[in-house]
């Protein structure tokens, strides 16, 4: 940075700051230099304004050294007013990577299942940003090529997905999960309890609009969709339902519950969620699947815990978490296209 900040201008040195041996933790500039650096910085430096330079110089200056004492105004300071009275911030540390590996729930052979956490797309979309296709060349564990999606999960939802390691397992795990005979089971918490203690939702789903992107609504037109559920717990004005989607389509679960009066807590595009950064979390997760094999083996049987906002939102309304997986992993479903029945 002071090599580029010194191609702009040649007195970076008159910016250098010594400690202030008056007041720990601070620093002060050489008498007579602090004027000329300003003048010299002026308003913009190639283009950059002077309170953006000012505060990469104090920063290399703190790397520097200065007997590890840090300039006077310190590098997590409030926004500063720049020049031209915009508003100037440092940028915030950067959020930990995702370690993905770490979420691996399930290795064999032919496939994986990991714990897929809330808020990470599974695939590239028009606005980009982070992915899983991001994090795949982490879950090779030996072989030549990354893992690969038998299945996906809405960005917003949590919790069992599973990869195919090879070709020959995509295509074996793209038929089984056509076919109905992977067992899926959902939990999501919902607004207002539902009247009766199980039911079954068939209403065909269609896109609300081409330019609407994945939006979907009910549409006597659309395509055929169908959602099993089973009420767990109920209290607060909330509902625990598990979930069976029997057919595969975009946004059925969310597009379903809402439907029927129901909407999953922090859903902010059929719920009425806030979208605003900060803003609650869908309550929507993957809870367990099972994968039929071949040749009389049992089946891959995966559970996936609850995640941390789900459980925070269950604990404080009192109910059990465990008993809630537990229930969840007991229910049973109809078999079905694409159904969440197990073999």
């Amino acid at each position: 940075m002071r090599a580029l900040l010194a191609h702009c201008f040649g007195v970076l040195e008159t910016h250098r700051v010594e400690p202030d041996n008056d007041t720990p933790g601070t620093a002060r500039r050489r008498p007579g230099c602090g004027g000329r650096a300003r003048r010299a910085i002026g308003y913009k430096v190639c283009g950059t304004p002077r309170t953006v330079v000012m505060w990469s110089l104090l920063r290399a200056d703190r790397e520097a050294g200065a007997d590890g004492r840090h300039p006077t105004m310190p590098l997590d300071a409030p926004p500063a007013l720049c020049c031209d009275g915009a508003m100037s911030q440092i940028a915030p540390d950067a959020p930990a990577p995702l370690d993905i590996a770490s979420r691996l729930l399930h290795r064999d052979g032919m496939m994986l299942v990991i714990d897929k956490p809330a808020g990470l797309a599974v695939h590239k979309g028009p606005k980009g940003g982070e992915t899983l296709a991001d994090h795949l060349d982490a879950l090779r564990f030996g072989l030549p090529a990354a893992p690969e999606l038998a299945h996906r999960l809405d960005k917003d939802t949590s919790g069992c997905l599973v990869l195919g390691r090879h070709r020959k397992a995509l295509a074996e795990l793209g038929r089984a999960f056509a076919d109905g005979s992977v067992g899926k089971t959902y939990v999501a918490v919902v607004r207002g309890v539902p009247a009766q203690e199980a039911g079954r939702i068939e209403l065909k789903l269609a896109k609300r609009s081409p330019t609407r992107g994945w939006w979907m609504q009910v549409d006597p037109r659309g395509q055929e969709a169908i959602t099993e559920w089973r009420l767990l717990a109920a209290g607060e004005g909330l509902a625990v339902l598990a979930l069976s989607p029997l057919t595969g389509r975009t946004h059925q679960l969310r597009v379903h519950l809402d439907a029927i009066g129901h909407p999953i807590l922090g859903d902010s595009i059929y719920g009425g969620a806030s979208r605003l950064p900060g803003g609650p979390v869908l309550h929507l997760h993957s809870r367990r699947v099972v994968v039929p094999q071949k040749k009389g083996r049992a089946p891959v049987d995966v559970s996936a815990p609850l995640p941390a906002h789900m459980r925070a939102t269950l604990e404080r309304a009192g109910f059990e978490v465990a008993a809630l997986e537990a229930a969840a992993d007991a229910a049973s479903f109809t078999r079905g296209e694409g159904s969440a029945s197990r073999p």
